[in-house]
């Protein structure tokens, strides 16, 4: 019986991903990772499903590391201009390496799983991540980061499954929380207050300025780590018109504000990561779509790369195509590469 190693909150979606690995025949271990001190709610929660099971626990206390990945990546992005989509970088720095550390340090080589809504295929000679049946639930966005070494040893349990039919099958299995609602926050904010939770941090916020497109100055601004790309409610200025923010410029401390509302023809990225798509396939511009929010639609594209970014020219301007988020690209419903969004025009 092949051993596998499942990332576990104690939710119903990790915990059917536990149920539906045993009955495909496989010794599962849960491992949950403690993310905050104190925060062991995960731990009890996922502690009672493995015991309800009937499969060995381990829980990891990983706060020092989120905390140096993930928390400071969202400050110091912030604090840059850019704004960071930390279920990336988590997936990337935290959940799956130290899930592949876990495993190896137990049995070496053996397989791991989460219950992410994803799924993975083959094409040629590389994996890559493909979207879930249910697209309500698709995670694959959050997943384009991840190495051929991880998917080569990664299940994902759910990907054909939609959430209805693992609510009916937890209640059937008699799983705990078979009922219970999904997480929509950042787990780290769990509020949405952004600007609390970066004057935690010490990150000093100064008042600043608001311009139009020319440098003109129009009045005083928040800081800009304040704003959003495509903000129009809450600027707090009145010029007798709505305003929407273009940018923000994190060295002036200057938030660009226009009476239009921002649109981008040309995105480039950089921090590129290949999937279906091995490096040099892009270097002809090829038809695909993409994804530059994890809640906006896809868009049809045209896509090439130039030295270590990409170019992606919508087929129609995209709204506010943030600097700091990822944008993903997809051949049908499997990822052919991702970068982070650089600038736009």
């Amino acid at each position: 019986m092949s051993e596998i190693f499942l990332a576990m909150s104690g939710g119903v979606d990790s915990s059917t991903a536990a149920h539906l690995l045993q009955q495909a025949g496989y010794a599962v271990r849960g491992v949950t990772m403690q993310m905050f001190p104190g925060g062991d709610a995960p731990v009890r929660g996922a502690a009672e499903v493995c015991r309800v099971l009937g499969i060995p626990h381990t829980a990891i206390d990983v706060s020092d590391a989120f905390a140096a990945a993930v928390m400071e990546d969202f400050r110091r992005e912030y604090a840059a201009g850019r704004t960071p989509n930390p279920c990336v970088v988590c997936n990337r720095e935290i959940k799956f390496p130290l899930l592949l550390r876990c495993a190896d340090e137990i049995a070496p080589g053996a397989r791991i799983a989460t219950g992410h809504y994803a799924r993975i295929v083959r094409c040629g000679d590389r994996l890559a991540i493909a979207k879930a049946a249910d697209p309500a639930k698709d995670q694959s966005y959050m997943l384009w980061q991840l190495s051929q070494q991880t998917l080569a040893r990664l299940v994902f349990p759910l990907g054909d499954y939609r959430k209805e039919e693992i609510r009916a099958i937890a209640a059937q299995a008699g799983l705990p929380g078979a009922s219970a609602g999904d997480s929509q926050d950042i787990c780290f904010i769990p509020d949405g207050d952004y600007t609390a939770f970066l004057v935690r941090c010490g990150v000093p916020l100064p008042a600043g300025e608001f311009t139009d497109e020319s440098g003109k100055i129009l009045g005083q601004a928040k800081n800009q780590a304040c704003y959003t790309v495509g903000q129009k409610r809450g600027l707090g200025i009145a010029l007798g018109r709505p305003m929407y923010v273009k940018s923000r410029d994190a060295a002036a401390n200057r938030v660009v504000i226009t009476p239009d509302d921002p649109h981008g023809r040309v995105v480039t990225a950089d921090n590129v990561r290949y999937m279906a798509a091995a490096p040099g396939e892009l270097d002809t511009p090829r038809r695909l779509s993409v994804k530059f929010r994890y809640a906006r639609n896809e868009y049809p594209c045209t896509v090439r790369a130039e030295g270590d970014q990409l170019l992606i020219e919508p087929d129609e301007p995209v709204r506010a195509p943030a600097p700091g988020q990822s944008a993903v690209l997809y051949d049908g419903d499997m990822i052919v590469a991702g970068g982070l969004i650089a600038e736009w025009e």
